[in-house]
C-alpha cells in the first residue's frame, strides 16, 4: 500500500474490528447516515484497511482516545 506524506500502514491491535469500507465512496458521501450507523455499531474503534486508518464513530470514544494521546504527549509518553 502506498500512502502519502510519508505515512506508514498500521496494523490494528488484536480485537479491533476490521471494516472493509470506503468512507469516501459516492454512496457514503451522498448519504453518510448508514456509514455512521454501521461505524457506531462496530464499537469504539474500527480499522479501515483501504486507507490504513483507525476510525472512531462516537464522541466519547474519540474524546477519550485523543485526550489520552494529548496527556501522553505532554508527559513524555506516560499518562
Amino acid at each position: 500500500m502506498e500512502l502519502i506524506e510519508g505515512h506508514r500502514p498500521i496494523q490494528p491491535a488484536e480485537g479491533i474490528p476490521v471494516w472493509d469500507v470506503d468512507p469516501y465512496s459516492d454512496a457514503n458521501l451522498t448519504n453518510p447516515n448508514l456509514y455512521w450507523e454501521e461505524l457506531r455499531s462496530k464499537g469504539g474503534v474500527v480499522y479501515i484497511p483501504r486507507y490504513s486508518v483507525l476510525a472512531v464513530g462516537r464522541y466519547l470514544s474519540q474524546n477519550y482516545h485523543f485526550d489520552t494521546q494529548k496527556r501522553e504527549e505532554r508527559h513524555g509518553g506516560a499518562s
